[in-house]
């Protein structure tokens, strides 16, 4: 009897922790673009980025040297911003 007590307190621990676990954040159809406003989106290099994407799948750039270059066609010194259109995060050159 006790065992069963035992394996039924286990159960419910296991339950209670899966239930309660907040599952990680995609965008919704797993698109890595996907967004339905501009704070969605993120730029998808770490340097001289030409391209964006959905937040959740933001690059880690915490150990990345990039140089001072202005590099035209990309998000550079505000050579660009990043919007979303039409549901796709998007670089918008100016």
């Amino acid at each position: 009897m006790r065992r069963l007590a035992g394996l039924i307190v286990i159960v419910i621990v296991i339950l209670v922790l899966v239930l309660s676990s907040k599952p990680a954040e995609t965008p919704q159809g797993g698109a890595k673009s996907y967004c339905s406003s501009d704070s969605d989106c993120v730029q998808e290099q770490c340097c001289h980025a030409t391209s964006a994407v959905n937040k959740a799948y933001a690059p880690d750039c915490r150990n990345t040297a990039c140089t001072m270059e202005c590099r035209g066609g990309t998000l550079d010194c505000g050579y660009g911003d990043i919007k979303c259109v039409d549901w796709k995060c998007q670089v918008i050159l100016k």
